[in-house]
């Protein structure tokens, strides 16, 4: 999304919609910076931390939550890395805040469990998605090796 979520002012609003356009069954891919802690106003209106797609990143656990609001009842982590903040003027402002670029898959599927639990459930993955022959990746800790159960 290129910090669409992100430099959104109604973040909620955004999740809702793409939920509302999704077919049943559909899934979202995106990636977005979010923080490990709530931002105080005066890193959230900052116009260079703005500029750089860290004064609008959500709280991990807000943007999860807000996902569950809206009917996303269970967001995959693909990807995530950290982002350093390195000019010292930044840091400053940003104090022991800690950002991270997060992809993720968001899926309209409506009898979703909300918690990936673990019952003894086998599945097989078949190697047949075009480029991925030899694994399938669910998220960043579940992958289904082909021909395995």
């Amino acid at each position: 999304s290129n910090c669409v979520v992100n430099l959104s002012p109604d973040k909620q609003a955004v999740l809702a919609g793409a939920y509302r356009v999704l077919r049943a069954g559909g899934e979202m891919y995106f990636s977005d910076i979010y923080c490990d802690r709530r931002l105080p106003a005066s890193v959230r209106g900052h116009e260079v931390l703005l500029g750089e797609c860290l004064g609008g990143a959500l709280y991990i656990q807000d943007f999860l939550r807000l996902c569950r609001a809206v009917g996303f009842t269970d967001p995959r982590a693909l990807e995530t890395v950290e982002v350093d903040v390195k000019a010292q003027a930044l840091k400053d402002v940003v104090g022991n805040a800690r950002f991270y670029s997060i992809t993720y898959r968001l899926f309209k599927l409506h009898d979703l469990e909300t918690l990936c639990e673990d019952y003894g459930q086998v599945a097989t993955y078949k190697g047949t998605v075009p480029s991925q022959q030899h694994a399938y990746r669910l998220d960043d800790h579940h992958v289904f090796e082909a021909h395995r159960p």
